[in-house]
């Protein structure tokens, strides 16, 4: 064979393989967890999917959330926010299964199915990707980066993790910040009629009549844990919307901090449930079984 020619395959080998091997650099995800270095720099998460949006923004004393970057901004349901940024630190890029911008909806990574998520550092995107459908493995994720058509096959978060884009599901649901067993004085009004219970040493009283510690506990335990059911909407300037919260004030002191004081309206007959106070300033719905059993009378705590 003569040499010309062998040269000529030579360099034709070299070609193909320089193509093989660029081919296969531009399929392998380089940046295999694109949302790790991103948040640990991020001020700012958006949500996205469809029309509907989530802002969260870091604050000095952790995330807070608002259906849109105007606000109002509430502090956010903290376990939700873990479970997210959990998720996305977590995410892996594995293999590139289409190049194909046209095949974005096959795999629910189009605008109108896919839950985009991008991180910024002020008003500058750090990353923005789609997320598409569960794959039929349901251990993979689609994904794809908003500027970019290839779609990864990705693990380590799964679609469930994203969330709802519910506004009211991401706002912080507990109703009370105080520890139970730093209270030492529980004070219920009902309709302007107060009674005040007092604890000293592990011994309670009222009106200087000792009264049952275990019923004391118990509306201790369901005062400290209340958790909102649903939030009494709000207008876009932030004013509450709702009932007045005038029926009974609920009072535990203690500790170095200041009382946790929750008021509540009256009762709502028609969806079994009682308006209160939220601690960021909104007010929201508690089921009736859960509210009766903070709306006690003194002859509720007398021991038996």
């Amino acid at each position: 064979m003569p040499v010309r020619l062998l040269k000529g395959l030579a360099l034709a080998c070299a070609a193909l393989l320089a193509i093989w091997i660029f081919t296969l650099y531009r399929r392998v995800p380089h940046g295999k967890n694109p949302y790790a270095k991103p948040l640990a720099a991020a001020d700012h998460v958006v949500l996205q999917e469809g029309v509907l949006q989530i802002d969260l923004q870091k604050e000095k004393q952790g995330w807070s959330v608002a259906a849109n970057a105007k606000g109002p901004f509430y502090p956010v349901e903290e376990e939700r926010w873990r479970t997210l940024d959990s998720g996305l630190r977590d995410l892996n890029l594995e293999d590139v299964i289409s190049e194909r911008g046209g095949q974005a909806a096959e795999f629910g990574l189009d605008a109108a199915q896919a839950t985009r998520v991008t991180a910024l550092a002020g008003a500058k995107p750090l990353v923005d990707g789609f997320f598409g459908a569960q794959a039929p493995d349901g251990l993979h994720i689609y994904f794809r980066y908003a500027d970019q058509p290839q779609v990864y096959l990705a693990k380590g978060l799964s679609r469930a993790e994203l969330g709802t884009l519910d506004f009211s599901g991401w706002r912080n649901h507990a109703l009370v910040n105080i520890g139970e067993n730093a209270v030492t004085d529980v004070t219920i009004d009902i309709q302007g009629r107060p009674f005040e219970i007092i604890k000293s040493s592990d011994a309670w009283s009222l009106n200087g009549q000792a009264v049952s510690a275990e019923k004391v506990n118990l509306w201790l335990g369901a005062f400290a844990h209340l958790r909102a059911d649903d939030f009494i909407d709000r207008t876009s300037t932030g004013a509450p919307q709702g009932p007045a919260l005038n029926y009974a004030t609920l009072t535990a002191k203690g500790g170095a901090g200041a009382p946790a004081i929750l008021r509540v309206g009256a009762f709502d007959a028609q969806g079994k449930r009682y308006p209160v106070s939220a601690p960021d300033g909104g007010a929201a719905w508690v089921s009736e079984s859960r509210m009766q059993a903070l709306l006690l009378k003194p002859a509720d705590f007398q021991k038996k």
